[in-house]
C-alpha cells in the first residue's frame, strides 16, 4: 500500500470519528474526486457507520443489554454489509479491517456513555430549551428556494436564560421603487436585566422603561416561549411527528423529524410540512422549516420559513448594552424612565380603560391564575367589602364586570371552558387586585410552551340588564409555570401587587392544587 493510499485511509477514519479538521477535510475530498473507487468505498463506509450507530442506538440501548451481546449483534450487522464493500482493488484489506473498526467505535462511543445513556427525541426538545444557558434564533422568511444562502436573517433573537436578558432585531422589506430594500423594522428592543431599550431606527430616537422585579421575569419567560412558536414547535404538535432520516451538520448528526398537517377550506386543500433536525446525543434542536402545499403554490411544496438555532452559544460582548447607538436621540434617561408595572391586557368599555389584567399563569395540573382589577364595582358596594370579604373557593366578586377563561377550539382541539373561583385579594395603591382561580371542564393535554388562552368579559350595568360580550374572545398570554417556580413567580407576583409586601399564607402550591381539585369536583356535580 502506497502514501498515498495510506494518508487517505487515515482521513477517511479521522473523518467518520468526527474529528478531522478543515484542512484535512479539503484534502479529503480533493482525493476523492480524483479516485472514483476510493470515493465509493467512503460512501459505502459512511453507510456502515451509520446504520451500526442506529443498531446500537435503537435496538440495544433501549433494550438494556450486555457488552457481549452489544458486540454479537453489531458484528452480525457489519459483517453482512461489509461484503458489499468494495471486494476488488487496493482497498480490499481495508475494507474488512474497517467493519470492524467501525463496529468497536460505535460501541466504545456509547459504552462510555452508559448502557442506558437517552436517546433524544422530540418529546426532549423544549425541556432541553429550557434548560439551556442562551438561545440565539435567526429566522428567514417567506423563502422560495430551499437551497440558501438567503443573506441576512429577518429575525435575530438573543435569549439569555441565564442573566434574564433579551435583544430583538427584525428586519422587513421596504419600498424601493421597482426593487426591494432590506431596512431594519422601526423598532429594536434591548433588555438588560433591568431596563429595556426600544430603539426607533426611523426617527432615531431611544426609551427607556423600567421593569418590575415580575415583568423582568415575564419578559424573559415570554420571550423563550415564544421561542417555541418561531422554531414552529407548538405545545400541541409534540408527540405526533415521525423520524424520516438524518443529517450531519457541522460534524454533528441530527435526526430529522417531520410533522404534517392538512385542512380543506372551500374545497380547497391546504398542507403543511414541518421538519426539525435534532440530535439524538443532546436533544438540541439545530434548525427547523416549514413547506406549504396549496392552490397558492400550484399544488407543489414550497418552503415558506427555515429557523436556525444555537444553544449556550457566547453572544458578542455589546448584545445586551443599553447604550444608543451613536448618534441616535435619548427621549428619556434610566434615572427617569417608568417603572411598567405587571399588565397583560387592558379591560375597555366605549373606548374608556376600566380596569386590566395583570398576569396569567397556567399550573401542571392545567389550573390557571388569573389577577385583574376593575375600577367599578357592584352599585352600592365599595370595593373593599366586594373583594375582601370572600373565601378561597367562593364565587368571584360581585362586579359589573365578569370575566371568564377558555381555551379557543381550533380544527384539532374542541373549546375548552373554564369554572374562576375566588383565591386571594390584593390591595395596591388604593386598588384591589383579585387573584381568581380558574379550573378546566375536562382533561387538557398541555406541555411546557407559550399558550395563547382567551378571555370574555361581560358587564352588567346598574339596571341588570346583561350585556353582550364586550371584548369577545380575546387572546391572552398564559405563561407555564412549574411546581419549582411557584413561589418565585405566584407567591413573588402576588406580593408586589400587595402594599405589605408578602403574599397571603394560604396561597401555597399544596393549597392551590386542593383547592382546584375541589373546584373541578364541585363543578362535576
Amino acid at each position: 500500500m502506497n502514501m498515498k493510499q495510506k494518508t487517505l485511509e487515515t482521513l477517511i477514519g479521522k473523518y467518520l470519528d468526527g474529528q478531522i479538521t478543515p484542512s484535512e477535510q479539503h484534502l479529503l475530498e480533493t482525493a476523492l474526486e480524483e479516485d472514483s473507487q476510493a470515493k465509493e468505498f467512503f460512501e459505502q463506509l459512511q453507510d456502515l457507520h451509520q446504520r451500526t450507530r442506529q443498531t446500537v442506538a435503537s435496538n440495544i440501548l433501549e433494550c438494556g443489554k450486555a457488552p457481549d451481546d452489544i458486540f454479537e449483534q453489531a458484528w452480525r450487522q457489519t459483517e453482512h454489509s461489509s461484503h458489499r464493500i468494495i471486494k476488488t482493488g487496493v482497498y480490499l484489506k481495508f475494507a474488512a479491517v474497517a467493519a470492524a473498526v467501525i463496529m468497536m467505535s460505535v460501541i466504545g462511543f456509547w459504552l462510555e456513555r452508559g448502557i442506558t445513556s437517552k436517546v433524544y427525541g422530540m418529546n426532549d426538545v423544549p425541556v432541553v430549551l429550557r434548560k439551556a444557558r442562551t438561545i440565539h434564533i435567526r429566522m428567514w422568511f417567506n423563502l422560495r428556494e430551499p437551497s440558501g444562502p438567503w443573506g441576512e436573517p429577518d429575525l435575530d433573537d438573543w435569549i439569555d436564560l441565564e442573566k434574564g436578558r433579551h435583544r430583538k432585531t427584525i428586519f422587513v422589506y421596504g419600498s424601493g421603487g421597482s426593487g426591494k430594500t432590506r431596512q431594519k423594522r422601526p423598532f429594536e428592543r434591548v433588555f438588560d436585566g433591568k431596563y429595556r431599550m426600544e430603539i426607533n431606527h426611523v426617527g432615531r430616537t431611544v426609551t427607556y422603561r423600567r421593569l418590575s422585579n415580575s415583568q423582568q421575569r415575564v419578559v424573559v419567560r415570554k420571550e423563550f416561549e415564544f421561542t417555541l412558536e418561531r422554531v414552529l414547535l407548538k405545545p400541541d404538535d409534540i408527540g405526533h411527528f415521525a423520524k424520516i432520516g438524518q443529517e450531519k451538520i457541522d460534524g454533528v448528526n441530527y435526526d430529522i423529524w417531520e410533522s404534517r398537517k392538512a385542512y380543506t377550506n372551500g374545497g380547497s386543500e391546504t398542507k403543511f410540512r414541518n421538519l426539525f433536525w435534532v440530535s439524538p446525543g443532546s436533544g438540541q434542536l439545530k434548525r427547523s422549516q416549514s413547506w406549504l402545499n396549496s392552490a397558492r403554490t400550484e399544488g407543489k411544496w414550497r418552503l415558506e420559513y427555515e429557523v436556525k438555532i444555537d444553544l449556550n452559544a457566547d453572544p458578542p460582548a455589546a448584545t445586551f448594552d443599553t447604550v444608543p447607538p451613536e448618534g441616535y436621540r435619548e427621549r428619556n434617561t434610566k434615572e427617569t424612565a417608568k417603572t411598567s408595572p405587571l399588565r397583560t391586557l387592558a379591560l375597555r368599555r366605549d373606548q374608556e380603560e376600566v380596569g386590566a389584567i395583570a398576569i396569567i399563569m397556567a399550573l401542571p395540573n392545567r389550573a390557571v391564575i388569573m389577577a385583574w382589577h376593575t375600577e367599578e364595582v357592584a352599585p352600592g358596594s365599595p370595593q373593599s367589602e366586594s373583594f375582601k370579604a370572600l373565601a378561597p373557593g367562593e364565587q368571584l366578586p360581585k362586579s359589573p364586570l365578569e370575566i371568564k377563561y377558555c381555551l379557543w377550539s381550533n380544527k384539532n382541539v374542541p373549546l375548552v371552558t373554564y369554572s374562576g373561583r375566588h383565591l386571594a385579594c390584593t390591595e395596591k395603591n388604593d386598588t384591589f387586585y383579585e387573584w381568581a382561580i380558574y379550573v378546566p371542564n375536562r382533561e387538557v393535554a398541555w406541555r411546557i410552551g407559550v399558550r395563547q388562552g382567551r378571555v370574555f368579559t361581560r358587564w352588567y350595568p346598574e339596571n341588570g340588564e346583561e350585556e353582550e360580550d364586550h371584548v369577545p374572545r380575546k387572546i391572552v398570554v398564559t405563561l407555564t409555570v412549574e411546581q419549582d417556580e411557584f413561589d418565585e413567580w405566584v407567591r413573588g407576583a402576588i406580593a408586589e401587587l400587595n402594599d405589605e409586601g408578602v403574599a397571603p399564607e394560604h396561597v401555597t402550591y399544596a393549597n392551590v392544587l386542593r383547592l382546584s381539585e375541589r373546584i373541578r369536583s364541585s363543578v362535576g356535580k
